[in-house]
């Protein structure tokens, strides 16, 4: 399970949330920014992109290298490095090897369960 800042721990459901919506995001940005703005180059939208294929990959239980970075998010390898590198110094990513995980402290606790519910209004009913 992902350890929170205040040491909470995500339950085995709201990790799959987190991972659906991680999942869905990486997907909805690549085509968004692709059609609507084709020759965007953003350090912050690659760097974003990036921490979040590291978090699906540690929630898979596969941290990724940069190598499946850039395979699953379509950026170059050398822009992968770059922008984990300056996530490694924001303090969101650790690197361990040649493997990316996210900082203990990447993510804030949800005290209101913003996510959820999100999450609940974009799911059809009955499900």
């Amino acid at each position: 399970m992902l350890r929170m800042r205040n040491k909470q721990r995500m339950t085995e459901a709201q990790l799959r949330e987190r991972l659906f919506l991680a999942r869905a995001y990486i997907d909805l940005t690549k085509l968004m920014c692709g059609r609507m703005f084709p020759h965007l180059t953003n350090a912050n939208l690659e760097a974003l992109i990036a921490v979040m294929c590291v978090f699906v990959g540690e929630a898979e239980g596969r941290p990724p290298t940069v190598t499946k970075i850039a395979q699953h998010s379509g950026l170059t390898r050398q822009t992968v490095y770059r922008r984990l590198e300056y996530l490694i110094e924001l303090g969101r990513v650790v690197r361990v090897g040649k493997r990316y995980y996210m900082a203990e402290n990447a993510m804030e606790p949800d005290p209101h369960n913003r996510l959820m519910k999100i999450l609940e209004r974009a799911r059809p009913h009955g499900r």
